[in-house]
């Protein structure tokens, strides 16, 4: 995870208000591995933090237009399937496997606290261990059976099928309170990032995610009511996931547990749509 190494904090209790463009380009080349121009070596802002909504937007749109493939695909098992296959392409193309490389580390420091082994250094090691690498299988397994299944919900529906797109919304969206679940710790980059960004900030983060959810959902001829009752209960779970996680492990790894909770609730998503289909007739 060397790649991120630029955007640690510098000096403690310096702070440097980024232009919005600045924090973006942050925000970008934190969740992304897309160019995200010069290294910004600054202390974090709260700029930053709101800025992964930015980033939700940008892979939200993403996600949907890779979606769009089953209007135009007349087989619509087939077109589920190569869909689906495309979703999860593109998204590990862009994130680099951050999420995922969160969640290998995670599933190593529950194990690591169970034996009585030293977490920490569980879950620093580059090395996946193989309680790890089994949770990262199951994970990939079930993201890409619920991305198939919520595809193929909403296939019949037409330009419905674009609403795969809020997984990786509420996903980012949900990022500020994630920050402010988890318990604080020495180390890493979500103490500095915890720091910066207020309740009321990390609040506001999940009001226009599900002003944007419902947007969306009203465009695209979606349910209002069961738009906001899957952004709520994936927003939830997580946030009760990476809190109950961060307590257990006793705030180690903050930054993944964050990432874990971030993938729990794209997979909660999807999990609701893939459920909402019959109530779209």
């Amino acid at each position: 995870m060397g790649r991120f190494d630029r955007y640690r904090a510098l000096n403690e209790g310096e702070t440097n208000k980024p232009s919005w463009p600045m924090a973006i380009g942050w925000a970008i080349g934190f969740f992304s591995t897309l160019p995200a121009g010069p290294p910004q070596v600054r202390n974090p802002h709260a700029r930053d933090v709101f800025s992964f909504l930015f980033v939700g937007v940008m892979f939200a749109v993403i996600w949907s237009a890779v979606a769009t493939l089953m209007l135009v695909i007349p087989n619509e098992e087939v077109g589920t399937l190569i869909t689906a296959a495309g979703v999860m392409s593109i998204d590990i193309l862009l994130t680099g496997g951050m999420h995922a490389d969160g969640l290998a580390d995670v599933a190593d420091g529950l194990a690591a606290k169970r034996s009585g082994s030293d977490v920490k250094r569980a879950m620093e090691d580059s090395a996946v261990g193989a309680v790890g690498g089994a949770y990262l299988v199951v994970a990939y397994i079930v993201r890409f059976a619920l991305l198939t299944a919520a595809i193929y919900a909403m296939a019949p529906f037409g330009a419905t099928v674009l609403m795969i797109g809020l997984a990786p919304l509420v996903g980012r969206g949900l990022a500020g309170m994630a920050l402010r679940s988890v318990a604080p710790s020495e180390g890493g980059l979500s103490d500095p990032l915890r720091s910066v960004i207020p309740f009321n900030g990390a609040l506001l983060m999940l009001v226009i995610t599900a002003a944007l959810g419902v947007g969306a959902a009203n465009l695209l001829h979606f349910p209002l009511l069961m738009v906001l009752a899957i952004m709520g209960i994936a927003t939830a779970s997580a946030l009760y996931l990476i809190n109950r996680v961060s307590k257990t492990l006793d705030g180690i790894g903050g930054g993944d547990i964050c990432g874990t909770g971030i993938v729990v609730a794209e997979a909660m998503v999807c999990l609701g749509l893939a459920l909402s289909g019959p109530y779209l007739y």
